[in-house]
């Protein structure tokens, strides 16, 4: 080491300092938002960036995340300010009527005082079944509820008879009680329901009951709660690698140039993996949400391709793969959408890249079918266990055997890349062996718009 390398590694521990305080304040500043958010208060106000740097995408996505959970709770807010007001409306009607309208939703069925049902407007049909099935029936096998493990509620938990017996109202909804389904067929669908017992005088004659499904509005309050829940637990880790680098450059005075461009390739690796996570955030939560919005045009895969595999080349050289390419030189264009494209293509190799022992091989075939683009990508990595397999397009899922092999993945790279491919009319399935490797079929439509 020449006499000059200490001096030059304490000028680059200071910049690192001084790099590493300007990381921590930028960061800080999303404390106090992040801290509402986990209360249910989203109005903090993201502080975007004027000049683009490397936290800029990362702000600009947490922006965007809170934009779309602050329009959904502002709908599901006007909705509940809607509902108030009808039932002001119907404040001074009989006691029958007021009763069936105080909780008024897409259904309405009343009971008499021993349980049987004796009139079901024709959304409530709708949800439980034709009316001559309904009418005269015992309320509990026609409202056959389930809680969220699947399993019935009891007859002597039945949410009717609690009202019928405390002459009280009941409420089940997206923010009292516990959830309640409605099954159909073989789909479950969660439905908020108000019982409101018929009191006249000392008698109780029956109940009405308000069903609505609110199947949607759960699922968007659920991927809300995700979304923060994500956020606030997977960008911890790549944060945590760049404070505990830069803590490690700093503390050490006599570092080698090796190591001190070590460290900030680890830096830098963190910080292109929270990138990562929060672009993956974004897809996810514009799906979930119904904001995805695509502009398809006719794209050459074996372009994107090209592009695709320049990105992992490094990686790819890295771990000394093998990647072989071949291609239908009579393919035609594919009318997708140019960024869920990449997003395919790269998911799938990167992923054959990253599950691959060193020195493997990685076969990717481009063909032409008729009217599809037909994409395989193969590799000879770590396999999927069998019976995981039917979990692997769902979010959040990485097989038990992943980790060992790669511990950065979120689990949303294969559910992003499903909805995509679907959104462009395609198809995605695939064969799997443990410990021998993973093949994925990909058919897009080869149109011209």
């Amino acid at each position: 080491m020449t006499a000059k390398e200490p001096t030059t590694s304490l000028s680059s521990a200071t910049d690192l300092a001084e790099y590493q305080q300007l990381l921590h304040k930028r960061l800080k500043t999303l404390t106090p938002i992040f801290a509402k958010a986990a209360i249910g208060d989203f109005s903090g106000q993201v502080p975007l960036p004027v000049e683009e740097d490397e936290l800029s995408e990362f702000f600009v996505g947490v922006h965007f995340i809170l934009e779309a959970i602050r329009e959904k709770v502002a709908e599901l807010e006007e909705s509940l300010t809607e509902l108030h007001a009808a039932n002001n409306i119907i404040a001074n009607e009989k006691a029958r009527v007021q009763a069936i309208l105080d909780g008024i939703g897409e259904g309405i069925v009343t009971v008499d005082e021993t349980w049987r049902v004796n009139y079901a407007n024709e959304p409530a049909i709708i949800l439980l079944g034709e009316q001559a099935r309904i009418l005269g029936q015992d309320a509990a096998q026609i409202l056959r509820l389930e809680d969220s493990k699947g399993n019935y509620v009891p007859e002597s938990k039945h949410p009717v008879l609690k009202a019928i017996g405390t002459r009280r109202r009941i409420i089940y909804n997206m923010a009292k009680g516990m959830p309640l389904f409605l099954r159909q067929g073989d789909e479950r669908r969660r439905v908020a329901l108000t019982i409101t017992p018929i009191v006249q005088g000392p008698k109780t004659a029956g109940a009405a009951i308000v069903l609505r499904d609110i199947t949607e509005e759960s699922n968007i309050d659920w991927a809300k709660s995700e979304i923060i829940s994500i956020a606030s637990h997977q960008l911890r880790t790549p944060l945590t690698a760049i404070k505990w680098y830069m803590a490690a450059l700093l503390r050490e005075d006599d570092l080698t140039p090796a190591q001190t461009k070590k460290y900030m390739q680890r830096v830098n690796d963190a910080n292109q993996h929270m990138i990562d996570l929060v672009d993956a955030l974004l897809n996810v939560s514009r799906i979930d949400l119904g904001t995805l919005t695509l502009q398809p045009q006719a794209l050459d895969l074996r372009s994107v391709l090209a592009d695709v595999l320049k990105e992992l080349s490094v990686e790819i050289a890295t771990r000394k793969l093998t990647v072989n390419v071949s291609s239908n030189s009579q393919m035609l264009p594919v009318f997708i959408d140019a960024n869920s494209a990449h997003i395919i293509l790269q998911n799938l190799v990167s992923n054959a890249v990253k599950y691959s022992s060193p020195g493997g091989q990685i076969d990717i075939l481009l063909q032409q079918q008729n009217q599809n683009a037909f994409v395989t990508v193969k590799d000879q990595g770590c396999g999927i266990p069998a019976d995981q397999q039917r979990k692997i397009f769902t979010k959040l899922f990485r097989a038990t055997n992943a980790p060992r092999v790669a511990t950065d993945g979120s689990g949303l790279g294969l559910y992003v890349t499903k909805a995509f491919v679907e959104r462009a009319g395609g198809k995605i399935w695939f064969e799997s062996v443990e410990n021998k490797g993973s093949s994925f079929y990909v058919i897009i439509p080869s149109k011209t718009a």
